[in-house]
């Protein structure tokens, strides 16, 4: 039994912790094409995390981050598929916009302590094409500049 109350008290711990972080969500959706895409970003202490599903599931997750040169004067941009499809363009070129986007939007701080750093979580359907990724790319800018 005195395991039992022991669980109790570290649940009780767990759950004061969680309310003194909490993470900051904002999520939308949007119809292209009689497709409906969801939208929704995280802000971690540490990074942004950012889903984008047309299909309930999470997808190809790619890490992109920002890293500034010692001088602050020149930002490179580094993007890494970890888990999915590294072939697929559509997943790239997203993650490199909203990592555009975000160094931009963190700009007024030039420190190279200071970089930007995105989880993205992406779902595509296999029809969705370049040309559909520009609204659902701007829903999420909108988002993020909000």
């Amino acid at each position: 039994m005195t395991n039992n109350n022991n669980n109790d008290e570290n649940n009780e711990n767990i759950n004061k912790n969680i309310g003194s972080h909490p993470v900051k969500v904002k999520q939308t959706n949007i119809i292209i094409n009689e497709v409906t895409t969801d939208i929704v970003i995280s802000y971690f202490t540490d990074k942004i995390f950012v889903v984008i599903s047309q299909n309930k599931k999470l997808g190809t997750m790619v890490e992109a981050k920002t890293e500034r040169a010692i001088s602050g004067k020149e930002t490179s941009f580094n993007i890494n598929v970890i888990l999915g499809k590294r072939e697929d363009m559509r997943v790239n070129l997203t993650a490199r916009r909203l990592i555009e986007k975000l160094s931009v939007l963190n700009g007024s701080n030039d420190s190279p302590a200071n970089s930007v750093s995105l989880l993205l979580a992406i779902a595509l359907l296999k029809q969705t094409t370049l040309g559909d990724l520009k609204p659902i790319i701007a829903t999420v800018e909108e988002l993020l500049e909000s």
